[in-house]
């Protein structure tokens, strides 16, 4: 697998493997430390995804300073599935998940141990959220993020 530009979203991949790590980082660091379970969990993706581990040092040291400067929000523990929720989020932006994106979630869910329901319950509540940004002329999204695996 390459692992995208990490330069931004292209019409045909919005949640690359750069982007996923970076997500995860970011959320992993929101209460300002790394713990060991986030630890694992993040060089287990990065292992999953094939990130060059360089790159991935680069990452934690950005979402670190970002958490420095306040730019993550309220701090709290990482959450997996809010992380997974705004990672189908990404991919669902524009109405579906492709190929890549949904290798990359179906991964993000195992690792983080998404049930079926939890699964359910993210997809309807992203498709909520997409439904709640729509203009209101507009038809409804037709959603397809990730099968049920």
């Amino acid at each position: 697998m390459n692992e995208g530009s990490g330069q931004g979203s292209t019409a045909e991949a919005r949640l690359t493997k750069r982007e996923l790590f970076a997500l995860v980082a970011e959320e992993a660091f929101k209460d300002g430390q790394i713990s060991a379970v986030e630890q694992t969990l993040l060089r287990a993706l990065a292992r999953f995804m094939k990130l060059d581990p360089a790159w991935a040092r680069q990452c934690l040291v950005q979402a670190k300073g970002k958490f420095e400067a306040g730019g993550l929000g309220n701090a709290r523990p990482l959450d997996g599935l809010t992380l997974y929720r705004k990672a189908l989020a990404v991919a669902a932006l524009d109405g579906r998940a492709d190929k890549l994106e949904a290798v990359l979630l179906h991964g993000l869910r195992q690792l983080l141990h998404v049930t079926d329901e939890d699964h359910r319950q993210a997809v309807e509540a992203v498709r909520n959220f997409l439904r709640s940004r729509r203009p209101t002329n507009a038809p409804a999204p037709a959603i397809t993020v990730v099968p049920d695996y």
